[in-house]
């Protein structure tokens, strides 16, 4: 166990140091590779020392093949050839990026120098400033300022290359390491041979890590020379956008010149139009002559299909050209507009309205082309999936096929330009989006400085697009919701007067024409509803709202009525049926099951009907035409009631009927004609029962009860003064028992026990 233990112990003393080694060369990495790296102003004599090795190795390649008794095989001298061509190559790229840096260090002290100057007196240009120039310098800072992110990502890319290289560098030390322990270690001869090669080409190898990290560093260098150079020209624009739109004017001349530039534009893509219809017609002319051949072929080969596809994709091409054309012709009108526009903007020319206005345009305009450009992304990958497609299919053609293959290409040649034209397309988008842009952040920032008055306009342009906001139209006129709120406040205003003027119209017809209640209430209500009539009839055409446009809502409200409004349709037909009829007036006496009151009002759905308990209730209006409905004063008012009696037996019944006649006879409000009568009802329990019957001239419930209330004390008093008795209920015990009744008296303080009946009763 302790050799075991002493054996592990020496095993970590022998391979801790080159670990540790390993861990700490990254610190001292670069001082390093600068050391046993050739320097810049070395690189030339040291191709010209790598070209010299290379003769030799490649003169001993030759004698080697030749007679075979070199001490290098082959293939040893094979690797020490490539690899000394991998290190000129290296030192050519670390020439040329050498010059790079150079280049970039001349620029950075030009760009740093513009940078001071432009902070210490400003831009060169003349004053005032032309609105342009600051259009110009705004649109390369936002290019910039875009780029910005990918130059981080190339920094940070080098960063992550050199370090792999790094890397990669510490592992050939370990392998060109082990290379010169195994030659020091070796004592058989025939093995010293193989692995000096083996030590010549470590040491290569580790010599191409090194000029390769070199390289990585220089290129990284010159990145980040590149960011730094970046920024300067960044601040430098920065600078002097700041210095320009201090004192920048936006004149008519510059509109001009805008203007002029997208005229000559325009220009130029009408005569690009005009030579592409032309094209269009010839490539057409060419598919179809091309198809009929392929249609009159017996047996079409493949060189003749491929022909045939050529010429449709040259047809397509144009076709697609002439598209694209067009619409940035039509984009040229909306940058036009757009340049007159900034230049109201910018010179507070434009109202409220129109910066409302153009702000939702310019921003439905941006969503336009925001769609187009992601199609035109969607055609362009289409494009380059057919273009894989196209090469697969010329790399199956073999040397028999060289017709099959020349269409192929030229099938290839017209979708790369195709595809040019989309991204031809793609970065006019971009131009058309940046400019468009910058118009609707001016139109933001004007707004932002807008004055109390200025949002109060703006705020009623708002209330203004509502009020004429169109929500149907019918035969070429709109229905906005200004005219439906005029509409309604039209309808308002007349069910206001119908009701006032109908309300009018009754008292009118009373006071001269000395109608009833009823016929004027039921007339009332009849000029109620054609005034409402009318007055909607006048609010429509006043809103110039067409008629035929209620044919649908008609349709609609038919099918509501006919699912869950039969109640209300019928209760109001029904109303319409009592108004024109007339079985129940207002004011008449009605009783309808248990309900007994007078009319008070016949409305559209429902009737009022007041109790004599001064009780409203409200009755739905079919409800009198669907049950029995006693109207008590439907012909006249005169009303016969009357008033039961009974009395005892043994009463004279002719004296009691001459009673109740003068009882009836003497109140006044009792009609002589026809005359009060009475009737011998029945012999009763308790009773004789007689009927007082007489006639009124009543109207209301209250005034009957009050007639029959006086008759019935008239009677009471009537049959007093001549002792007849009202009778009233009565019963009468005979008690039936054989023996006499015993009687007991109980002191007070005793507690009574209950006893057995000793009384037998029988009620006869």
């Amino acid at each position: 166990m302790r050799n075991i233990f002493l054996l592990a112990l020496l095993t970590i003393q022998i391979f801790a140091p080159p670990l540790l080694a390993a861990e700490t060369t990254s610190d001292s990495a670069t001082e390093v590779d600068q050391k046993n790296a050739i320097f810049p102003d070395q690189l030339a004599p040291h191709r010209q020392e790598i070209a010299g090795k290379l003769e030799a190795l490649q003169k001993a390649l030759k004698t080697t093949q030749g007679n075979g008794d070199s001490d290098q095989p082959p293939e040893s001298i094979n690797r020490q050839i490539a690899v000394l061509k991998q290190l000129d190559v290296l030192a050519a790229q670390r020439q040329a990026v050498q010059a790079a840096a150079e280049e970039l260090a001349v620029r950075y002290r030009e760009f740093k120098a513009e940078l001071e100057s432009v902070q210490a007196s400003g831009p060169t240009e003349h004053k005032p400033y032309s609105f342009l120039l600051l259009d110009r310098l705004q649109d390369e800072l936002g290019s910039k300022r875009e780029h910005s992110n990918m130059m981080n990502a190339a920094v940070r890319a080098g960063a992550d290359s050199l370090e792999r290289s790094r890397q990669d560098r510490s592992e050939q030390a370990v392998t060109l390491r082990q290379a010169s322990e195994a030659v020091d270690k070796n004592g058989d001869e025939t093995e010293s041979h193989r692995l000096q090669n083996g030590l010549k080409i470590a040491e290569l190898e580790h010599q191409l890590m090194i000029e390769t990290v070199a390289l990585r560093q220089q290129e990284s260098d010159n990145r980040e020379l590149e960011q730094d150079i970046h920024a300067t020209v960044l601040n430098v624009l920065i600078a002097k956008v700041e210095w320009i739109r201090q004192d920048v004017a936006f004149s008519r001349e510059d509109l001009q010149d805008a203007l002029v530039v997208v005229q000559k534009e325009e220009s130029d893509l009408e005569r690009k139009l005009e030579s592409a219809q032309v094209n269009l017609e010839y490539a057409a002319q060419q598919w179809v002559q091309v198809r009929q051949k392929l249609d009159a072929a017996a047996a079409p080969n493949h060189e003749l299909r491929e022909e045939v596809e050529a010429k449709r994709v040259a047809h397509q091409w144009w076709q697609q050209q002439i598209s694209i054309l067009n619409q940035r012709l039509l984009r040229l009108q909306e940058t036009r507009s757009a340049w007159n526009r900034r230049y109201k903007v910018i010179t507070s020319l434009a109202t409220p309205d129109e910066l409302i206005a153009w702000s939702k345009d310019t921003s439905q305009f941006l969503d336009e082309l925001d769609r187009e450009r992601r199609l035109l992304v969607l055609r362009v990958d289409e494009l380059r999936q057919e273009m894989i497609s196209l090469n697969k299919n010329l790399q199956s053609q073999d040397d028999s096929t060289q017709r099959v293959a020349f269409w192929i290409r030229d099938q290839q040649s017209k979708l790369q330009l195709l595809i040019h034209n989309y991204d031809e397309g793609i970065l006019n988008l971009e131009a058309s989006r940046r400019l468009h842009g910058k118009l609707l952040n001016e139109i933001q920032g004007n707004v932002r400085s807008w004055s109390f008055s200025e949002w109060v306009d703006g705020l009623w342009h708002y209330v203004t697009q509502v009020w004429n906001k169109e929500i149907t139209e019918d035969g070429g006129r709109s229905v906005t919701v200004g005219k439906i709120v005029v509409g309604i406040i039209l309808l308002l205003i007349g069910f206001i007067l119908s009701r006032k003027l109908s309300k009018i119209f009754g008292v009118r017809l009373r006071q001269n024409l000395g109608m009833d209640q009823s016929a004027v209430s039921a007339l009332q209500t009849v000029s109620f509803y054609v005034l409402l009539v009318i007055a909607t009839l006048m609010a429509l055409r006043f809103v110039n709202v067409p008629l035929s446009m209620f044919t649908f809502m008609g349709g609609a409200i038919a099918i509501g009525v006919g699912l869950g409004s039969q109640s209300i349709v019928n209760n109001f037909i029904s109303g319409l049926v009592l108004l024109a009829e007339r079985p129940i007036k207002v004011g008449d006496l009605i009783q309808m099951d248990d309900l007994y009151g007078n009319v008070e009002h016949i409305g559209p759905r429902s009737t009022v009907i007041r109790t004599g308990e001064n009780l409203e209730i409200i009755v739905p209006n079919s409800a009198f035409l669907e049950n029995n409905v006693f109207n008590l004063t439907l012909g006249d008012s005169k009303l016969r009631t009357y008033v039961s009696v009974g009395v005892a037996y043994g009463t004279s019944t002719r004296e009691l009927i001459r009673l109740l006649k003068r009882a009836a006879i003497e109140h006044g409000c009792v009609l002589k004609h026809p005359d009060p009568f009475v009737w011998f009802v029945e012999f009763g329990d308790n009773a004789l029962t007689f009927q007082l019957h007489f006639w009124l001239q009543v109207r209301t419930v209250t005034e009957r009860m009050r007639v029959e209330s006086d008759i019935r004390l008239k009677v009471e008093q009537l049959l007093r003064d001549a002792d007849i008795v009202i009778a009233f209920p009565q019963r009468d015990l005979h008690l039936d028992v054989e023996q006499p009744i015993p009687v007991r008296m109980l002191s007070v303080q005793s507690d009574p026990e209950p006893s057995p009946p000793l009384v037998k009763r029988r009620v006869a």
